[in-house]
């Protein structure tokens, strides 16, 4: 999951991640560090789903003075724009006094789901560390890193970008820039990755580490110039994740599951 539940709202916050490490430092009276990290994402939505795109829309309703008057009909020779986020950030107006009310509730709600999402990750972790986890006198610690590129596209349509569900069409780019690492902490493996891989090729990773204590972090050990890594299955699909990604396919997925098995081979030797 991404932790931008008020995402386009004008509210700066850690969201979920920072409930659930408030949960778990409180509950052992700030004794402990909860550290969180990014998974992998993007071909997946939390069950509990409370749509991001939620706040978005009512910042957007809410900025405009509420009229019982009909919407004007949409000009016939407009051209339709596609979703810029830094241009929808920049745009945002202040809210207009009639509709505060309803902006703060709609904050609040956002809220109130975000501190749910938080404790149960929270309650989750402790229950783990309590249970499930085994204290151990030593544990060796190794780590290690390799760079490799990706051909790389770009869309057609990167004056006015769709959103999704096109097919934008692309031509050659320049090669992708990623870069797996590997720290071992006894026998815990925590794999890195410097962008946003789609979950099911970290489900492969697993099924293919040698080693069953496998944690795939994603975002780590600086930026990738691709977007989402998808997996080569999502190729077809016309998600934004998808179209908007720097990678051509057949190359990231296999290219992240070998370079962390080899990592991971190494470590044990």
């Amino acid at each position: 999951m991404h932790p931008i539940n008020f995402y386009l709202s004008g509210v700066i916050s850690a969201d979920f991640p920072g409930e659930a490490a408030r949960y778990v430092d409180e509950l052992f009276d700030n004794r402990t560090v909860a550290v969180f990290s990014q998974g992998a994402s993007g071909d997946q939505n939390p069950r509990l789903a409370f749509s991001p795109s939620y706040i978005m829309r009512s910042r957007q309703r809410l900025g405009t003075p509420q009229t019982v008057a009909p919407p004007a009909p949409p000009s016939e020779n407009r051209t339709a724009q596609g979703f810029n986020a830094a241009a929808a950030g920049s745009s945002r107006g202040a809210i207009p006094p009639e509709n505060l009310e309803a902006y703060k509730k709609a904050i609040a709600r956002t809220g109130e789901y975000v501190v749910m999402l938080g404790q149960m990750i929270g309650t989750t972790a402790v229950r783990l560390m309590r249970e499930e986890i085994k204290p151990v006198d030593r544990a060796a610690i190794w780590g290690g890193q390799q760079r490799f590129t990706c051909p790389g596209r770009e869309r057609l349509d990167a004056a006015n970008p769709a959103r999704e569900n096109v097919f934008p069409g692309y031509k050659d780019g320049p090669d992708v820039n990623l870069k797996v690492g590997l720290l071992r902490i006894g026998d815990i493996n925590f794999v890195t990755v410097n962008g946003e891989v789609y979950s099911k090729i970290a489900l492969k990773l697993k099924d293919a580490a040698p080693a069953s204590k496998t944690i795939v972090v994603t975002l780590a050990n600086g930026a990738a110039n691709s977007g989402y890594i998808y997996s080569d299955d999502a190729y077809s699909h016309l998600s934004f994740q998808v179209i908007g990604s720097r990678l051509k396919p057949g190359c990231a997925e296999g290219q992240i599951i070998s370079t962390a098995v080899d990592l991971m081979h190494k470590a044990g030797e």
